[in-house]
């Protein structure tokens, strides 16, 4: 059975009477009055003139540019991204109707039953965790005095700390069953539980829409490498750490404000520039960048800007971001680079220079396309025909990657040719990984 027809007509039509589009819609973006309308700038795609339109009469939105119009349900699945069932379940509580409720329970009701319980054992443990600094005196000397983390940034993350495992607390009221698959715990070869996270630190990983859905911890112990510095819960019918940014729920505001994300490297740096003043930051889990994660901030920003280390695996790590950036981007997109001076990351950086400093690096990142351009000509001598041909290669290998912004893709093609000398129409080497 489809989403749409879990719920009657007459239901349907009640929440939207219920529910005033213009409130829903301003909670979300600036409307300005406009006769018997309201309009605003399309929050859908990229413009100067306002050409998005409410009417409270009618209860619909609609843009005359981009063409996306729908109810008070089509805004939540188009704006925050919520299933339709989602999204009539979040208008009716809003409204303070009761859902009706199925007589035979479908396949995507046992999928949302699975997906709760593994919320309630994941917002337990949350619980333990936060309560767990405190008692924690390594973990609160660590945050408070080597991270210089005031008391509103740990609230605000919501960071915790745990020691030997709060596993045993949880299973008085946490099946062993979801406590594993919500990645909290692990069984030992005896039977019993244990914390995966034990002796860390805990960051919370929430998804857009603020559900918790994992953690990250940073190791306390002094274990000369023996277990990996930071580690994640397990990837969940819940969690993909391929789909997720950390940090980018409480950016959310920051970044339709001012329609740029910055995407940095660690936790750490996340919540350090938070404190600073900087909340646009957020960042892969440990990982590089991916193409989810890049269409997911397209949908909200303009331009991404990355931040990375000085030393040779921040610039692998640009390298791999910008070939992300060219699968995924359009010609309203755009993306910039800046490499820190070597020995700081964003967070050592804004400590040492301040914010202003920091937004000033900002603003002068190079544009992908210098970027790109500058690789190539600091990696290949160009006024040897053979490194000339090896550049034309690898200069037609990035072009391959643009498949959704014609314009750009020219524009750097003739940026790449000035540069190598040579013409790139017709080169062919494979696409790069």
């Amino acid at each position: 059975m489809s989403a749409p027809n879990q719920f009657t007509t007459d239901f349907l039509d009640r929440l939207r009477d219920r529910i005033n589009i213009v409130e829903l819609i301003s909670t979300d973006i600036s409307l300005k009055r406009a006769g018997h309308s309201y309009v605003a700038c399309c929050p859908f795609h990229k413009e100067k003139t306002p050409s998005f339109s409410v009417s409270d009469s009618r209860g619909r939105y609609r843009c005359f540019g981009c063409h996306a119009n729908g109810d008070v349900i089509s805004w939540m699945m188009a704006f925050h991204h919520f299933s339709f069932r989602d999204a009539v379940e979040h208008l009716a509580r809003k409204a303070g109707i009761e859902v009706p409720r199925q007589d035979k329970p479908t396949d995507e009701d046992g999928r949302r039953g699975r997906h709760h319980a593994l919320h309630q054992a994941l917002d337990k443990a949350l619980y333990l965790y936060r309560k767990g600094l405190a008692k924690n005196e390594r973990a609160s000397l660590y945050a408070r005095v080597n991270r210089q983390l005031n008391e509103q940034t740990i609230a605000l993350f919501e960071i915790g700390a745990v020691s030997s495992g709060v596993a045993p607390f949880l299973q008085k009221s946490i099946s062993d069953e979801d406590l594993i698959s919500a990645g909290v715990a692990a069984r030992r070869e005896n039977g019993s539980l244990y914390d995966r996270l034990r002796y860390r630190l805990i960051f919370p990983i929430r998804n857009e829409r603020g559900s918790l859905i994992g953690f990250a911890g940073r190791e306390l112990t002094d274990s000369a490498g023996k277990y990996p510095k930071y580690m994640n819960s397990p990837e969940t019918e819940i969690f993909r750490k391929g789909n997720e940014l950390f940090g980018l729920f409480l950016a959310k505001t920051a970044l339709r404000t001012h329609r740029i994300a910055i995407v940095v490297e660690g936790y750490f740096d996340v919540v350090v520039l938070r404190q600073q003043g900087e909340a646009r930051a957020v960042a892969p889990m440990g990982t590089a960048i991916t193409a989810r994660q890049l269409e997911k901030l397209y949908r909200t920003v303009d331009t991404v800007a990355f931040v990375f280390d000085g030393d040779r695996a921040g610039r692998k790590a640009a390298l791999s971001a910008a070939a992300q950036v060219l699968e995924v981007m359009t010609d309203d997109h755009s993306a910039t680079f800046a490499l820190l001076p070597a020995g700081h990351d964003p967070d050592t950086y804004v400590r040492e220079y301040g914010i202003e400093s920091w937004r000033a690096l900002v603003d002068g990142a190079e544009p992908l396309s210098v970027f790109l351009v500058n690789c190539l000509t600091r990696r290949y001598d160009l006024t040897v025909a053979e490194s000339q041909v090896q550049a034309a290669r690898k200069g037609a290998a990035m072009l391959a990657r643009i498949k959704r912004a014609p314009m750009f893709r020219k524009a750097l093609q003739l940026s790449l040719e000035k540069a190598i000398g040579l013409t790139l129409e017709g080169v062919s080497d494979g696409v790069e990984s």
